[in-house]
């Protein structure tokens, strides 16, 4: 059996970092042409889980599915695994989020925001590995400048770091490698996963 592998998104940004995240381990990997059915859960790993299932149901082959939200550790009231659906409306957009967090903290003191990262892995049907793992920590903005947003990573637009003194558009690559931590951290738990001896007992399977 071809060794191929599914990236369970259809978000743009997401496929290029989990291409990334299982670079040199499959001969194929692919992308959905439908989003996903199934977002549900108690926890950032858990809709990983249950993304990586659902979409393992018509692939014949490894799924990787990510799922992570920002944390925001004064505003108890606010769940941050519905990070996209808190304003309440199903056709809200961004502009729509990014006005509704900055209302509802404005009056918040500590500002501080924890990056959040999930990712499973599915194959025939069973979840193979999950792992959670902390990501960068910064601040969050009172205001956003609309020019430098960018669709799929809307809270980037809000998320200061006051080590580099800048938002995160405006970070240099050596600086964004720090920003996103939780993707290298990622990477290397999915690449780990897979060497000797567990990468010869699928390929046993798969004969």
């Amino acid at each position: 059996m071809e060794r191929k592998i599914l990236l369970a998104t259809t978000n743009l940004h997401k496929q290029e970092k989990l291409k990334w995240v299982v670079e040199g381990l499959f001969k194929t990997v692919d992308r959905p042409k439908r989003p996903c059915e199934n977002e549900e859960g108690g926890s950032f790993e858990e809709i990983a889980k249950n993304k990586a299932l659902e979409y393992g149901k018509d692939y014949d082959g490894f799924v990787i599915a990510t799922d992570a939200g920002m944390e925001i550790p004064a505003l108890g009231s606010w769940n941050s695994l519905l990070t996209k659906r808190f304003v309440g409306k199903e056709d809200a957009t961004d502009f729509d989020r990014m006005d509704t967090l900055l209302e509802i903290t404005k009056d918040l003191k500590d500002r501080s925001m924890i990056w959040k990262e999930a990712a499973a892995i599915a194959y025939k049907g069973k979840i193979i590995f999950s792992t959670t793992v902390e990501g960068a920590r910064g601040v969050l903005q009172t205001s956003y400048d609309p020019k430098k947003y960018k669709d799929g990573i809307w809270l980037c637009s809000l998320w200061y770091f006051p080590r580099f003194k800048k938002n995160y558009f405006d970070l240099k690559d050596v600086e964004v490698d720090f920003a996103e931590i939780s993707w290298h951290r990622i990477q290397k738990a999915v690449q780990n996963f897979f060497k000797v001896p567990y990468k010869l007992r699928l390929e046993q399977e798969t004969l």
